[in-house]
């Protein structure tokens, strides 16, 4: 080197990365799309629209249908949020996702 390059430090992709010609929204984790679709299974299980989960949330609805296709990830309290108007523990929504910085195949 001759002191003019600039080193970047070595690191695993993060939320910012982004593949040419799309949206970060566009491209969804698996872990993500797995939190989506336990959500998703638990709100038609216990027959609730989207409208009627934002209700008990305080959540809007449209928000709670990209969770539900992996397009977003809820905080810590919209998770309790979701978890606790779906009447399940939090963990059961979370509990064996996959690791999220683990390499997609």
């Amino acid at each position: 080197m001759t002191g003019d390059e600039v080193v970047e430090p070595s690191r695993a992709p993060g939320p910012r990365d982004r593949l040419p010609g799309r949206k970060l929204a566009d491209v969804a984790s698996p872990a993500a799309v797995e939190l989506g679709r336990r959500v998703r299974a638990r709100r038609v299980q216990l027959g609730l629209s989207l409208e009627g989960l934002a209700e008990g949330t305080r959540l809007n609805w449209s928000w709670i249908g990209q969770v539900e296709r992996g397009k977003h990830h809820p905080n810590l309290l919209s998770l309790l949020r979701l978890a606790y108007a779906l009447r399940v523990d939090p963990a059961e929504l979370v509990m064996g996702l996959p690791d999220p910085d683990a390499p997609q195949r």
